[in-house]
């Protein structure tokens, strides 16, 4: 992704953005997010010499790509009809992420829709049946309380991912 971004004319100028690598980071790779908030950038600074953006143009942009996706996560269209995946599948959706575990693309584990549609809903990336998840559904899963879910499992696992939020937030 970086090399993309590097290639269009202000590209090496935003990427020697904190602010702009920060939110990369937590946009994950996801195509249409990483897109979409790197055209919103282009667009602030094209019309001026000045081709880096504020932190508060940066800012403006990652939060409108945040409220169009991450805030709207759950909402998977299937058949015409949104479908709407709960805590607990965003949960087991990390959790295939960390095991490494190779996947099929029509098999239905997550809310009852396929790993394709979940790819295709810009949920997961998929690469070579293996699945990887943006950081932003760790930092989402974090703020989960644990005492709302019965297993422990769960609730160990949301406290490790506290855990590496914090850590990772600290940088």
């Amino acid at each position: 992704m970086e090399r993309s971004v590097e290639s269009i004319p202000c590209g090496f100028d935003l990427l020697q953005q904190t602010p702009v690598r920060r939110h990369l980071f937590y946009l994950g790779g996801v195509p249409r997010w990483f897109t979409e908030y790197i055209w919103l950038l282009v667009k602030e600074v094209s019309e001026r010499d000045d081709k880096v953006p504020t932190v508060e143009e940066a800012e403006k942009a990652f939060k409108s790509i945040k409220a169009c996706y991450i805030e709207a996560w759950g909402k998977v269209k299937e058949n015409g009809m949104y479908k709407t995946l709960k805590e607990i599948d965003f949960i087991k959706l990390a959790a295939h992420s960390f095991s490494g575990l190779k996947v099929v693309l029509n098999s239905k584990v997550i809310g009852n829709l396929s790993w394709a549609r979940l790819r295709d809903s810009s949920v997961c990336l998929i690469n070579g049946s293996r699945i990887s998840i943006p950081y932003a559904i760790i930092h989402e899963i974090a703020s989960y309380k644990p005492a709302e879910f019965s297993s422990r499992a769960v609730k160990c696992f949301i406290e490790c991912l506290k855990g590496l939020v914090e850590k990772v937030d600290l940088l």
